[in-house]
């Protein structure tokens, strides 16, 4: 599990820091950063798992110089910098090594990565200056052991942050390695979700297995590779049945919804029922219940694992069912019952792990405030340079409390900011 983020010099970020527990709301007003958290979670992920850094920016929504954070004088800073926090489950340990060498590796650790623009030729390129990976003890502490960086991962032909599970199930000798690969899985795992109805509706090609894109491609065919997974004698649909009561029972116009395979058309859509229509196509589906289909599968899929972020689930949602969906992704982060009837009775079921950004109201109505975080638009003035316009996160205070100030001397939102915020957002 990711336990923290912590983000300097990209976009709106300085100095940033983010504890990241099993569910997680961010909230805030427009332009205060949530969608920049996302594309730096996005981009500090893809740079930690070796992608090519020209895919990692253009996922991060921008070219490479316009990631770096810019001060009101329009100058920029020289570098980015990232960090991830993992804590790692025995379980996940125990399943590389025997137990009584498990016991000896540390469950936290900790990658960061230094990013900046190096002249080649008569341009500048991004590259990464500095890496490690390294016990979470050892922060700050010279002389315990790193991982080294990209260029010198392979060894022994092991990839320290990219071998899957299923290519190397057992480290062995290199038990060092395990914690490496352990959060590897976690990284191939990490999904965001920006959801636009036009993708979602959209038919998938037959033929290959089909994953969900962050705007929702592909969900038909999505769904068609859990059906497929999770499918036995006695459950021909596997889970898929579990998904569509969830829908139903939020979209009570929806009675049922069916994978409609066409070997000549070569693809497979979507097809919906109501009360009153016998079917209807995806792209005859309201905006809304595409979106839930799609945040349901996701938390329904019991192939994923690590991290699932999703990006304003209100949109086009009616808040009575935003409440239900946020409930649900709750439960998923504490206990996946249900998983234990696709696994081996001996496996651990751990819990999901669930982020989302909102300017929703409601999230505060089913969220208790120890799982919120308020982003917000701050000035930073200082140290002998222009001042930056950067985000910065706030804990909400207890209800009926004082607002404290966090160490760094930032207050907590007060029940009086908390309902300016709730008119607001309602148009009051």
């Amino acid at each position: 599990m990711i336990t923290r983020i912590e983000i300097d010099g990209f976009k709106s970020f300085l100095d940033f820091r983010l504890d990241v527990p099993p569910f997680l709301a961010v909230i805030g007003r427009n332009a205060s950063g949530k969608s920049n958290l996302l594309d730096a979670l996005m981009f500090a992920v893809a740079v930690a798992r070796g992608d090519r850094l020209v895919d990692a920016v253009t996922a991060a929504r921008g070219d490479a110089a316009s990631l770096f954070h810019r001060r009101t004088d329009g100058t920029a800073v020289e570098r980015m910098r990232f960090a991830l926090e993992f804590s790692l489950s025995r379980a996940d340990l125990d399943a590389r090594v025997p137990e009584e060498e498990a016991e000896r590796l540390p469950t936290s650790w900790r990658y960061e990565t230094e990013l900046r623009l190096m002249p080649r030729g008569k341009r500048e390129v991004l590259q990464v200056v500095e890496e490690s990976f390294s016990p979470l003890a050892s922060r700050g502490s010279p002389g315990l052991k790193q991982f080294p960086p990209p260029a010198m991962r392979m060894a022994k032909g092991v990839d320290l942050l990219r071998i899957p599970d299923r290519a190397l199930p057992h480290a062995g000798e290199n038990r060092d390695w395990v914690p490496g690969l352990v959060c590897a899985d976690e990284l191939d795992s990490v999904a965001v979700l920006r959801l636009e109805p036009t993708e979602l509706a959209r038919p998938s090609p037959l033929g290959h297995e089909v994953g969900l894109s962050p705007a929702g491609a592909g969900l038909a065919g999505y769904l068609q590779g859990i059906v497929e997974a999770t499918a036995s004698d006695a459950r021909p649909e596997g889970v898929l049945p579990l998904i569509k009561a969830r829908l139903t029972r939020m979209v009570r116009e929806v009675t049922d919804f069916d994978l409609v395979t066409d070997p000549l058309r070569g693809d497979v859509r979507l097809r919906f029922m109501s009360r009153h229509n016998a079917g209807f196509e995806a792209e005859q589906a309201s905006d809304g219940t595409l979106r839930l289909l799609a945040m349901l599968a996701v938390l329904y899929d019991p192939r994923r694992r690590g991290l699932l972020a999703i990006e304003e689930p209100e949109n086009g949602v009616f808040p009575e069912r935003l409440r239900d969906l946020i409930r649900i992704a709750r439960d998923e982060t504490r206990e996946r019952d249900w998983l234990r009837a696709w696994r081996d009775p001996d496996d651990s079921v751990r819990g999901a792990q669930v982020l989302v950004t909102s300017h929703s109201p409601v999230l505060l109505d089913v969220v208790p405030r120890n799982e919120v975080v308020f982003l917000e638009s701050a000035t930073r003035v200082g140290g002998g340079v222009a001042s930056s316009a950067v985000t910065r996160s706030r804990r909400l205070a207890a209800a009926g409390e004082a607002p404290r100030r966090d160490a760094s001397g930032v207050p907590a939102v007060s029940d009086a900011e908390l309902e300016r915020f709730r008119v607001a957002a309602r148009g009051g």
